[in-house]
């Protein structure tokens, strides 16, 4: 998730998790609609909270809701990478490479070719071929 800020001397970006809590508690309960509730004591994080609350509603703040999937192998739980969540954040899995030769023997490994369609251990890619799952019992 990114936070838009944007300042008389122009704009930036930043990620959730660069963020001081406080600060994006505010403003994700300003951008949800909910009624201003501010929960700390502490008063360098009720200033933090009411800038993320005021900047949304102000709109000198933008909640971007980007999410991302976190991709890992369903075996080896290898990281393969990301991709957009579309409105989901998480994790999916896929099958590395080396999994792959270890569980599919004899059955190329599909690489780039995005599977279009998944029945039973049957995939579909885009360009029309047909790969066959199937999985060898140790």
């Amino acid at each position: 998730m990114k936070f838009i800020i944007q300042g008389r001397r122009g704009s930036m970006v930043a990620e959730k998790e660069e963020l001081q809590p406080a600060f994006v508690k505010g403003a994700m309960t300003a951008h949800e609609g909910r009624e201003k509730e501010n929960p700390y004591t502490r008063e360098s994080f009720q200033e933090a909270y009411e800038l993320g609350y005021y900047g949304v509603k102000r709109g000198s703040i933008i909640v971007d809701p980007q999410t991302v999937m976190t991709i890992e192998c369903m075996y080896c739980k290898k990281e393969m990478g990301a991709k957009d969540g579309k409105g989901v954040d998480g994790l999916t899995s896929s099958i590395c490479e080396e999994c792959w030769e270890e569980h599919n023997l004899g059955i190329p490994y599909p690489g780039n070719t995005k599977i279009t369609y998944l029945a039973g251990y049957t995939a579909v890619g885009q360009d029309g071929r047909a790969s066959l799952f199937c999985r060898r019992n140790k």
